[in-house]
């Protein structure tokens, strides 16, 4: 608390015991208050990068102010030149169940199919025991 009185030292001397009195309650109450302010205006300044709370309890507005990467100009997904990851078919010989699946007419233009394909197309499930 400050001790040096408000006003001027004569001035202070007039003024009656009970007015400074509460004047200096009112000061002590006023250091309080501020003290109080400011630790709010921290805690209100926290977030997921400066304390220990999740990213999940920041505001919205929190996501605004990060600092985001800019686009690195390339697609998205496999680039050139990454291996893929496919799984293999497996020889038909070792194949438990093959059901042919053929359309009866173009699933575009309706009109109806006739004939076999020489390569059709292969899909492959496999079951998994319980």
């Amino acid at each position: 608390m400050n001790t040096t009185p408000p006003f001027p030292p004569e001035l202070w001397e007039q003024t009656p015991l009970a007015v400074r009195e509460y004047i200096r309650t009112l000061e002590a109450r006023v250091a309080e208050l501020e003290a109080t302010v400011q630790r709010l205006l921290e805690r209100l300044q926290q977030d997921s990068q400066n304390s220990s709370r999740p990213p999940s309890s920041d505001p919205p507005q929190a996501l605004a102010k990060r600092a985001r990467r800019g686009p690195s100009g390339r697609k998205r997904g496999g680039q050139p030149g990454h291996p893929g990851q496919t799984r293999a078919l497996v020889p038909m010989e070792e194949v438990d169940t093959v059901v042919p699946v053929k359309p009866q007419q173009c699933r575009r233009c309706q009109y109806p199919l006739q004939g076999e394909e020489p390569q059709p197309h292969r899909h492959q499930v496999t079951e998994v025991p319980p």
